[in-house]
């Protein structure tokens, strides 16, 4: 005779568990990996944007128009638009016109930005991005806040409470003494849901 599944099953809830945990880490380990991938085409199109100069040659009309194609094209995405696209831009001329200004002191940046460029910047999510970016004065900066988010899963609200609270500091890197991490339940990026990563870019 089949054993009666009860609500209190030591055995069925212990198996359950260890399921419900498999299920989460599969879908932060896909949420990652398309968010990755989000950024890396953010950034090829940044740099398109940057190099290819097409403000100048068609002018303010240039980012609506662009908008409008990609939403036309694949209306079920998310993330193109106006806005989301001058960030773009933004997102990749912050660190290449930054690492034009650093001088001798670019050597360990380009080592950064080079040989670890996509573990380096491509695991936090856009909208941490953009917060860190719009406000860094650096690439020091912004590598801190987006090594110290990856490091300790903080939520956009979090990130930008330390960045208001001058955790970094130009010289030296001081950082004040206070706790760093927050309870996994805090964690924004690291739970986040598979399928929210492009909602989250259009905020």
């Amino acid at each position: 005779m089949a054993k009666e599944l009860l609500p209190n099953d030591t055995e069925f809830k212990t198996w359950i568990t260890q399921i419900k945990k498999q299920v989460r880490g599969a879908q932060i380990k896909a949420s990652i990996a398309v968010n990755e991938e989000m950024l890396e085409l953010y950034w090829n199109i940044g740099k398109d944007i940057s190099e290819r100069n097409f403000e100048k040659s068609y002018g303010s009309k240039f980012f609506e128009k662009t908008s409008l194609e990609l939403k036309t094209e694949f209306p079920d995405a998310q993330g193109f638009s106006e806005r989301n696209l001058r960030y773009m831009k933004r997102f990749y001329m912050f660190y290449t016109e930054k690492l034009h200004q650093v001088g001798a002191e670019s050597r360990q940046i380009r080592h950064q930005l080079g040989d670890e460029f996509k573990d380096t910047l491509f695991t936090i999510p856009w909208r941490h991005h953009i917060e860190i970016f719009t406000r860094a004065k650096s690439i020091d900066e912004a590598l801190f806040f987006i090594s110290k988010t990856k490091e300790n899963g903080w939520s956009r609200a979090m990130l930008i409470n330390m960045m208001d609270t001058k955790l970094f500091e130009p010289r030296g890197n001081t950082i004040n003494n206070f706790a760093f991490t927050l309870p996994e339940n805090e964690s924004e990026w690291k739970t986040v849901r598979l399928g929210d990563v492009c909602e989250i870019a259009e905020k």
